[in-house]
């Protein structure tokens, strides 16, 4: 090997050393913190559901859906919907839910029923539906919290409870 194929791997290895010791110091260790609050409405264009035998609501079903977010009337995301109906006895939809803003993204999931469940409970309360974060993308990366959905007459308001 010549000493400039030498000085070349030298150099290369110690761009790799210097970028893997750089990468944890850029912020992205850092969680994203405090309350996010979004109001959007939904467009019947942008939601369907997929009917699976038998006609009605059955298992397999899904609910799909999509709308824009706002922050104080700005634009600020879109947020993407898919529910799966999983029990018939007690009318269970697991959903994921995926918000697409300006700093990245912010995933969710989550199950509910529509029927109580004995000594357990399980219709939405007061807040809205509730849906654990599961982590996110740029800004939100590893996000973790909740996220509340609740429906109104107006439209929904979505709201970010980030852990520290």
């Amino acid at each position: 090997m010549s000493s400039r194929s030498r000085q070349l791997a030298v150099l290369a290895a110690v761009a790799v050393v210097a970028g893997v010791v750089v990468l944890p110091a850029t912020g992205h260790d850092v969680k994203p913190s405090g309350t996010l609050m979004f109001s959007g409405k939904g467009s019947s264009r942008d939601q369907a559901t997929v009917d699976v035998r038998p006609k009605g609501i059955s298992l397999g079903d899904h609910f799909l859906g999509s709308e824009t977010l706002r922050q104080a009337g700005a634009l600020a995301g879109r947020m993407e919907a898919d529910c799966v109906v999983i029990d018939r006895r007690f009318q269970g939809q697991a959903c994921s839910l995926t918000l697409i803003l300006k700093a990245g993204q912010v995933t969710a999931q989550g199950a509910g029923v529509d029927k109580r469940i004995p000594e357990v409970g399980g219709t939405t309360p007061a807040t809205g539906d509730e849906f654990a974060i599961m982590g996110g993308t740029g800004a939100y990366q590893g996000a973790a919290g909740t996220l509340r959905l609740k429906s109104g007459r107006a439209g929904d308001t979505v709201t970010l409870l980030f852990s520290p």
